[in-house]
């Protein structure tokens, strides 16, 4: 039997089973994105409070808030660049690498401030 006529064999679930699942996994993706939300918004505003505490000023500290958007940005245009060329599982995949780029101008910003 050559590769292309094996199947693999498929499961039988019931309908109840089904709906079962699809709400546990509704619910998980629901709470994950609800917790992400809360710590992406802390996040930022313990970067602008941050960045007054090191800088001693008011003038700068949205300073963060606006390179950590800016980093974003770049991250989803890479990221949407990637999901055409290699597909969305794929480009999905090599992400991880990439998201490092949206840390990268908070990074340099709180480096510039510890020498300051």
């Amino acid at each position: 039997m050559s590769p292309e006529t094996m199947s693999a064999p498929q499961a039988v679930v019931s309908e109840e089973e089904r709906a079962r699942v699809h709400r546990r996994t509704l619910t998980v993706v629901i709470a994950s994105q609800v917790l992400g939300g809360a710590g992406l918004a802390a996040g930022i505003a313990v970067g602008a409070l941050l960045a007054q505490d090191m800088l001693g000023s008011d003038g700068l500290s949205g300073l963060p808030t606006g390179l950590f958007t800016l980093g974003s940005a770049l991250a989803a245009f890479l990221v949407g660049r990637s999901t055409r060329a290699f597909g969305r599982r794929r480009g999905w995949h090599r992400s991880p690498a990439r998201r490092a780029l949206q840390l990268a101008p908070l990074t340099a910003t709180c480096r510039y401030c510890r020498k300051r």
